[in-house]
């Protein structure tokens, strides 16, 4: 029989073998709401670690849920792991594809990374999936404000000397 190191090998095959699912472990809905709401208010009181902790449990248990994989990656954000946060924002995105404000998170792990490209880009992205609809015209105005001050900053630098 194979061991495991109970940290990372078992748990991925567990993952992987998809039998760590809520179904599996007979949790309903109300379950999962329950701890939704302790990793909620555990992010809200600062504790990111341990709210991360709890996010990344729900995204174990259904894999699919924007909402858990959303909290997931702001709380990875806020503890500047950034590669695990712009993954989790990634999935996000991927599942509602027209929602501007992730791109908005991913463009400040990009920015705090110094990784100016792609800072840029998922800033374009917030401004094009935001259109002209007013419920995202601030995150919009943000994201217009940040490219100014890039291209300024561009400029400034490109100048020559007199």
């Amino acid at each position: 029989m194979k061991k495991f190191n109970l940290n990372s090998e078992l748990i991925q095959t567990l993952v992987t073998c998809n039998v760590l699912n809520k179904e599996n472990l007979r949790l309903d809905d109300k379950d999962l709401k329950m701890i939704y709401t302790k990793a909620k208010n555990l992010y809200d009181a600062g504790k990111y670690a341990d709210a991360r902790a709890l996010f990344s449990t729900l995204t174990l248990l259904e894999r699919n849920n924007p909402t858990f994989i959303f909290g997931l990656g702001s709380a990875a954000l806020l503890l500047n792991e950034f590669d695990e946060a712009i993954a989790a924002f990634m999935q996000y995105a991927a599942l509602v594809p027209d929602d501007p404000i992730v791109y908005f998170y991913i463009s400040r792990c990009y920015e705090k990374k110094k990784d100016v490209p792609s800072t840029l880009i998922a800033l374009q992205a917030v401004v094009e999936r935001a259109g002209e609809k007013s419920k995202y015209r601030d995150v919009k105005n943000r994201a217009l404000l940040v490219l100014n001050n890039f291209s300024k900053k561009r400029k400034e630098s490109t100048k020559s000397p007199k």
